[in-house]
């Protein structure tokens, strides 16, 4: 490597030491990510929402399952939550979801936009967006019973889009809670977010700030109240299923299998391998010539034994010498028992039969029969063609039971 190749490499390497202690060392960004995992503690997870319905309730069940799959069993009945940013419900799961209501069943739903909020048959429709260019989004968030109203109202203290029904069978569908925006010159605009609607013996209970369950609303001042009147409306003493099917980390393992994920996921690991991928690259560039001539590949001799056995066994064909090839098929026989089966052959008798019997899975008729044939071949001056296909056919019998 010249002078120069060694400088260029020095610097290039102190810039990128420089930029991985910069980076290592600079506090985490605040993850602002809307997962609204049960495993999360970020500000927009639901891992305190999660825990503390867990201490009020012994009749939680976390579901991992597809949720149609899931209702189709008859004995399911109960309360069935979902809290998403989004959720997509298609036609067919719809009215699944809602048969599965109508038998006395309550499915709760607290997300910003839902195919189910837009079903003709409940006569509703839901918008999403923002008053005007002077509306302050900080949302504040009330009930429509006055015994659930408190002294101070709870504030999502983050700009957030409104997110409410515009339009509802007021006749069938009652207003449970409200979104209240406050404009800069105090002017309240109040928006429904909260409806419960009969079904058949059940009831749907529809609600629009999924944001109310999240970390960082219920660790705000004491926010923490309007989840537990939230909660007033379920049936705690009857059984709770909370989705985790859609829950983006409760399964992440069969989403993000693979081991660069992880490496990408620790930002130290990450810088870590962008270092080796560039000292790669930089050892190509300086050091990956070839600095010598090729060296002409020279392929090992072949071991021909297999080739040399045949011709051997061909001469003896050729021949037509049955006797010989009868002769070293039994020698070849006898030295396969005692080096595979670890048994002396020297003396055929019962101890010898009974033995073979247990290591192999032929009968002792059949051993018997195999080793009276050798005994009446060795003993004889000719050997036939026939005699000899008779015994080859034996001992390969013997060889495959073995």
């Amino acid at each position: 490597m010249s002078k120069g190749y060694k400088i260029l490499l020095i610097g290039l390497t102190t810039m990128l030491g420089i930029l991985i202690y910069l980076e290592a060392s600079a506090p985490d960004p605040v993850n602002w990510t809307k997962t609204y995992s049960i495993k999360d503690k970020i500000p927009y997870g639901k891992y305190i929402f999660f825990e503390t319905l867990k201490e009020h309730t012994e009749n939680l069940n976390l579901i991992g399952e597809p949720p149609l799959q899931f209702i189709r069993d008859s004995s399911i009945s109960g309360t069935y939550m979902f809290i998403y940013e989004g959720i997509i419900f298609e036609k067919h799961s719809q009215e699944e979801f809602l048969e599965w209501v109508e038998k006395g069943n309550t499915l709760f739903i607290s997300a910003v936009y839902s195919h189910i909020f837009d079903s003709d048959s409940l006569k509703l429709e839901f918008k999403h967006g923002i008053h005007g260019d002077n509306i302050i989004n900080y949302k504040e968030y009330s009930f429509a019973n006055p015994n659930l109203k408190s002294d101070e109202p709870y504030i999502f203290e983050r700009d957030e889009n409104l997110n409410y029904f515009s339009k509802i069978d007021t006749l069938n569908q009652t207003v449970l809670g409200y979104e209240n925006f406050v404009k800069e010159d105090k002017e309240v605009f109040k928006e429904i977010n909260f409806l419960r609607i009969p079904y058949g013996k059940g009831e749907l209970l529809f609600h629009s700030s999924p944001e109310v369950f999240s970390n960082f609303f219920l660790l705000k001042n004491d926010n923490y109240e309007y989840m537990e009147r939230i909660l007033a409306y379920l049936d705690l003493e009857n059984e709770i299923y909370f989705d985790a099917y859609l829950d983006p980390k409760y399964n992440w393992d069969m989403f993000y299998s693979s081991p660069l994920y992880v490496i990408l996921l620790n930002k130290y690991l990450k810088w870590g391998y962008y270092l080796l991928i560039i000292g790669v690259i930089l050892f190509i560039v300086f050091e990956g010539k070839r600095k010598q001539k090729a060296i002409r590949v020279i392929s090992p001799l072949k071991n021909k034994s297999y080739q040399f056995t045949r011709s051997i066994a061909g001469m003896y064909l050729d021949q037509k010498d049955h006797t010989a090839i009868a002769h070293k098929k039994i020698e070849q026989f006898l030295e396969y028992v005692r080096t595979n089966l670890r048994t002396e052959v020297n003396k055929v008798n019962r101890d010898l039969v009974n033995r073979l019997k247990e290591l192999t899975d032929l009968s002792e008729e059949e051993i018997e029969e195999l080793f009276e044939e050798i005994r009446t071949l060795q003993t004889k001056e000719n050997i036939s063609k026939t005699e000899l296909k008779s015994l080859n056919k034996k001992i390969n019998n013997f060889k495959k039971n073995s």
